[in-house]
């Protein structure tokens, strides 16, 4: 049993004891013929006095379990250690920034996890304890072993400190773990198991900064952590082909109409140049299919075998609605292509995946071989893509102006 259950099972008792007391003197016969009108007010301010410490009390004791994570040196000196046996970083000066901050990443996640486990009243019994420290011990306390050895060598970690004061952590965490990673895998059948702990974390951390930021801060000036500015990542736009539980399945630069001509093997095929991935929508943004959507992806996770990418979706919004996504369709007849191939002919295609631009569809055209969706940026600009294909094209402004006069003469006849 870990200390900090002793330590509810201690503050429960406690309560227990002073709320017998409280009621055995509410109980008491009033000895005095004469009623006491002050009874009932002292009878509710005692009831709102015990609630409060019900709550506070322990609350209290989760946020000392906090405290003590942050202040835990030890568990910071083996993610150190872990970090510098994978080669990435050495202990030279000039490197110490980004060993700082990738250390603190996951030494964050581990307090992160602990705690939003210990919110969701998360437990385990000694079997399962016992079950998950001998997978440890298997994977890497065995003494002697090369990744034992290695680990202790780069460590100011005694035997002793990584027992007492980080292999516990280690166990809860992994079983923490694997009971939020099931709940959220039985919750949403498209999720990868390789991608399901990268959520969890997300949510934990979430969590975290919701409850403890000051101490984060505290923590973060301690490990000298250097306060980095991330670039943010690039928007990308497409259509929500699916909605499943908490997943929307999202295609790049593609529109519903598009979708709904394709064939399965069509679609596979986009695997590799467009994003086309289920996504968690981690904001619960009101979505329907057919929905042309922009959104950031800050990483994927595909499964090869399963023939699935996972990602979360950040800063989701809906740009047109499934109601009103219909995009003008034109058909050109065999002269009106002669001019297409012409204004086109000499365009680069690129792979979309270089393309970064948030996209909005305006036109369908379709040539006697090949149909083509044509898309504007913020900037004016339209783009190209070929139905099925993994190319994109941009227009000069120049270009563009001409054919948005001659494709607009088309649908406004």
């Amino acid at each position: 049993m870990t200390d900090f259950k002793k330590e509810l099972i201690e503050v429960a008792g406690d309560l227990a004891d002073s709320k017998h007391t409280v009621k055995q003197r509410l109980q008491m016969k009033n000895d005095k013929p004469k009623r006491n009108l002050l009874v009932a007010p002292v009878m509710v301010m005692a009831l709102c006095i015990m609630g409060f410490m019900l709550w506070l009390l322990p609350n209290k004791t989760e946020q000392q379990q906090a405290n003590d994570l942050f202040n835990n040196e030890h568990l910071f000196e083996y993610y150190k250690s872990a970090e510098l046996m994978s080669g990435f970083y050495d202990v030279k000066e000039d490197d110490q920034d980004s060993l700082n901050e990738a250390v603190f990443e996951r030494f964050q996640n581990t307090i992160a996890l602990q705690q939003y486990a210990k919110s969701k009243k998360l437990t385990y019994t000694e079997e399962q304890y016992e079950a998950q420290e001998q997978l440890i011990i298997q994977a890497f306390n065995e003494e002697n072993t090369p990744i034992y050895n290695e680990f202790f060598s780069l460590s100011e970690l005694t035997e002793k400190q990584y027992e007492q004061y980080v292999k516990p952590i280690l166990i809860e965490n992994t079983i923490y773990a694997q009971q939020l990673n099931n709940k959220l895998l039985e919750e949403n059948p498209k999720l990868l198991k390789d991608f399901v702990l990268y959520y969890t974390e997300s949510l934990a951390n979430d969590y975290l900064k919701a409850n403890f930021e000051p101490e984060l801060e505290i923590a973060r000036d301690h490990f000298q952590v250097p306060k980095t500015i991330h670039g943010a990542s690039s928007s990308k736009s497409g259509t929500i082909a699916a909605i499943e539980g908490k997943m929307v399945y999202f295609i790049q630069n593609a529109t519903y109409q598009e979708i709904e001509e394709m064939t399965a093997q069509e679609l596979h095929a986009l695997q590799e140049q467009r994003l086309k991935a289920w996504l968690i929508n981690y904001d619960d943004v009101a979505l329907q299919v057919g929905d042309f959507v922009r959104v950031s992806v800050d990483r994927t996770v595909t499964s090869y075998d399963q023939q699935l990418t996972n990602g979360i979706a950040e800063d989701l919004e809906v740009v047109i609605s499934a109601s009103e996504a219909t995009v003008p369709e034109i058909y050109l007849t065999a002269e009106q292509e002669s001019y297409w191939k012409q204004e086109t002919h000499q365009e680069k295609w690129e792979s979309q995946q270089l393309e970064s631009n948030s996209l909005t569809p305006r036109y369908i055209v379709h040539l006697s071989e090949k149909a083509y969706t044509i898309f504007q940026n913020k900037d004016n600009n339209f783009f190209l893509v070929p139905h099925g294909d993994q190319t994109i094209a941009k227009l000069s402004k120049e270009q563009t102006k001409k054919m948005d006069s001659w494709l607009r003469s088309f649908v406004t006849k």
